[in-house]
């Protein structure tokens, strides 16, 4: 009866810490740990215009770059085509992060972006469209300004009374030509 009792009082002790373990691992793994979060503002002209409003602007996720190919044209930059954000991003086969539009003056805000790696995209239609590949956005603000040495214009793509064409074939993607 004694040895019963012992035993119960042994499984008691070395149950109680493993209990304690997984209550407080799991109490850990509930809390959330906020996601640091910026913001990116700027300026986006329509040359030739005053009324700078309308412009889309967006954040994309950076394209997938197949890691083997990567690794190659790392290991062996003579040969092949080296892919990049600028070879293989297009803004049309994915949905933005954040989107905003310009107002009248071409400023712009988009708020609340995780920090990270993203692409920029400007476009309006009947203006050519901007690409900035790899932009970083830290926590705080971030002004684009800071990011790029040259003003960001989209200069027209049609005349008086011309619709403005798809600004590339899909296909040019494929043969690795830029966006």
């Amino acid at each position: 009866m004694k040895l019963i009792q012992n035993s119960k009082f042994k499984i008691h002790n070395f149950l109680t810490p493993i209990c304690l373990i997984i209550l407080s691992t799991i109490i850990a793994c509930s809390s959330t740990t906020e996601v640091s979060k910026g913001s990116l503002t700027g300026n986006i002209n329509l040359e030739g215009l005053e009324d700078h409003s309308g412009i889309i602007v967006a954040l994309y996720d950076l394209a997938y770059l197949d890691t083997t190919i990567v690794r190659i044209n790392n290991q062996y930059p003579q040969i092949g085509v080296k892919i990049t954000q600028y070879t293989e991003f297009d803004h049309r086969l994915q949905s933005p992060v954040k989107t905003t539009t310009t107002e009248a003056d071409g400023s712009f805000e988009l708020n609340k972006i995780s920090t990270g790696e993203y692409n920029f995209v400007a476009e309006k239609a009947g203006f050519s469209f901007k690409y900035l590949y790899e932009i970083t956005i830290v926590e705080g603000d971030n002004e684009i300004s800071e990011l790029t040495p040259s003003i960001l214009s989209l200069q027209s793509n049609r005349g008086e009374d011309k619709e403005c064409p798809h600004p590339k074939p899909l296909y040019q993607r494929a043969r690795g030509r830029p966006p």
